[in-house]
């Protein structure tokens, strides 16, 4: 299956992206930080992602998603993530994502910033060759950001629940949380260290538990910020698997516009 439709796609929406760089963090997971503030209203966002993925109790992966962040309103924005992904030998298109980030405070002095995160993912992948869950899923988290000198702390404490699929499979839910910090070293680099931590429920067959597929991800996942221009967002990472069901390891390497 080729990449030229969205590599054209991409292409041609460059030049028409502005606002604030932003993100709905829930639905890119393995990014470095998290964002609490949203795109200027009637602007968006762009961004291209590559995620490679080795070892543990999950195959190997390899995810190329893109995703587009609208500002509908001055706190709120929406985003919608889409690609392609290859697990194992099977490769095709992923499931769908859709969001919305809602700004409850703004980060100020005495006063930490507070976000809220809600949406769903729908089944356009194939489950049946593992590209997806083949369910719905919805999805909600929570954030806050505080800043102490010169380091700013974050807490991301997100849950997505998974509906059955037709085979009457339903897949765990999902408890996500991501606890880090970063710092600027320079005026357009910024450093990033955190710990991420997925805990995965048991999924379901016609209602009955199977009880060896609850598993526990943890990472230790340095990263960084680069911006050019304050046009470009160049960011990268790898995460360190800390328990026996994490991958080894996960790179992370993306560009937002």
């Amino acid at each position: 299956m080729t990449l030229l439709p969205y590599a054209l796609f991409f292409t041609l929406i460059l030049t028409a992206a502005s606002g604030v760089h932003s993100r709905v963090n829930f639905i890119e997971t393995f990014k470095p930080g998290v964002d609490l503030s949203s795109v200027q209203p009637n602007k968006y966002n762009l961004s291209a992602n590559i995620i490679i993925g080795s070892g543990g109790k999950n195959r190997d992966f390899f995810e190329l998603p893109f995703i587009f962040t609208y500002g509908a309103e001055k706190k709120l924005e929406a985003g919608i993530r889409f690609g392609m992904a290859s697990y194992g030998a099977e490769t095709g298109i992923s499931d769908l994502s859709i969001a919305a980030k809602y700004q409850f405070f703004r980060h100020a002095a005495e006063q930490p910033g507070v976000s809220a995160e809600f949406g769903f993912s729908l089944p356009t992948g194939d489950y049946k060759r593992g590209l997806g869950t083949g369910g719905v899923g919805i999805l909600m988290a929570w954030l806050i950001q505080k800043q102490i000198d010169e380091i700013t702390g974050h807490f991301l404490l997100g849950y997505k629940v998974h509906t059955e699929n037709p085979d009457k499979i339903r897949m765990g839910n999902e408890l996500m949380y991501t606890l880090g910090a970063k710092h600027k070293i320079k005026k357009d680099i910024t450093i990033v260290g955190e710990i991420k931590g997925i805990n995965h429920g048991y999924a379901y067959l016609s209602g009955t538990p199977l009880l060896q597929t609850g598993y526990q991800e943890v990472y230790l996942a340095p990263g960084v910020e680069y911006t050019l221009d304050n046009e470009f967002d160049f960011y990268g990472g790898i995460l360190l698997g800390i328990t026996g069901n994490s991958n080894n390891a996960i790179i992370f390497v993306g560009l937002g516009f």
